[in-house]
């Protein structure tokens, strides 16, 4: 079996959320969850990096994974409401009644010194609405490709 050296996890998110998260010190992000478990790439340590797609095309912030979990809707907003990057009326919003409402858990992703990239860093490949793991390799192809343009 070929060992993929997967060292971290992309994942966009509106740009608003973002800079207010960062600003806010939120540091609590949700994505639903694949089969109730937790990612079998990512663990505590593992880096989580935040892409805003058009205009911007970029990732603009990354962090630490400190803690993941999968739990239910209403645990996470009874556990971590105030601290969550994608408050609970933009969930509702855009996810829609389903999300809240459905037995489907959440991934849950405690991030430790979520920090600002600036003018944000390009990316030699295209970022998915599910998101991308990113291995060794690929992460100095992001360090390179972004500051070379």
């Amino acid at each position: 079996m070929k060992k993929l050296n997967i060292i971290g996890v992309i994942y966009p998110i509106p740009k608003a959320i973002l800079d207010r998260s960062l600003k806010n010190s939120d540091n609590v992000f949700i994505k639903n969850s694949v089969n109730d478990k937790k990612p079998i790439y990512l663990d505590s340590g593992s880096e989580i990096w935040f892409y805003v797609g058009s205009p911007y095309k970029k990732v603009f912030a990354r962090g630490i994974i400190k803690s993941i979990e999968v739990i239910s809707y209403k645990e996470l907003i009874k556990k971590y409401g105030k601290k969550l990057m994608q408050k609970e009326e933009e969930i509702k919003n855009y996810c829609g009644k389903g999300f809240i409402d459905n037995l489907k858990k959440k991934t849950v992703y405690v991030i430790n010194n979520l920090k600002s990239l600036n003018e944000g860093l390009n990316l030699p490949f295209p970022i998915t609405m599910t998101g991308r793991y990113i291995n060794k390799k690929e992460y100095l192809e992001i360090i390179k490709h972004g500051k070379k343009i």
